[in-house]
């Protein structure tokens, strides 16, 4: 998947969830973040697919332009490799170009490339963004998610340990 643009929400408003979790080992922990930011991914991965532009024009036989629905439908959901606690929301490869262009805007140009000198620019296509204004408008959304996911999973935990002992 291609990344656009990082955007990272801010969890320390969750007071108290940072020391409730250090209760746990490191492993539970790992487990309850992962699962509660995917709770949140979800989330704006719907508030993107929701915002997303759908192409209304039809294209002509020769288009090579996307089919309509074809970028919303393509917002994809990845968790990060690695080490690190994070969610990639956002379009694959196969049409990250046209969200770029969506986003920031671009240059429309006939008779070659700027880069090669032959072509010159007919038209400047403004920007449409979606991505952004998605995030802006459900990040609480996304955050109250989280902390939803991660009070079941802590709910739960406690009641699987209380089995465990004897005491539930």
């Amino acid at each position: 998947m291609m990344a656009i643009e990082e955007i990272s929400v801010d969890v320390s408003e969750f007071e108290g969830f940072a020391q409730l979790l250090d209760r746990f080992p490191l492993e539970v922990q790992n487990k309850f973040l992962k699962n509660a930011t995917g709770a949140g991914a979800s989330v704006m991965q719907v508030a993107v697919i929701n915002a997303a532009p759908t192409k209304v024009e039809q294209s002509g036989p020769k288009s090579n332009s996307l089919p309509s629905g074809y970028v919303k439908a393509d917002i994809r959901v990845e968790a990060l490799k690695g080490v690190q606690r994070g969610w990639l929301i956002g379009p694959s490869k196969a049409t990250a170009h046209v969200v770029r262009w969506l986003e920031f805007g671009y240059q429309l140009v006939r008779g070659g490339s700027l880069k090669s000198g032959r072509g010159h620019v007919v038209n400047h296509v403004a920007a449409k963004p979606f991505l952004r204004p998605a995030f802006d408008a459900h990040w609480r959304d996304a955050n109250r998610a989280i902390a939803e996911q991660l009070g079941k999973q802590i709910d739960e935990y406690w009641k699987q340990t209380l089995k465990r002992v004897g005491r539930g």
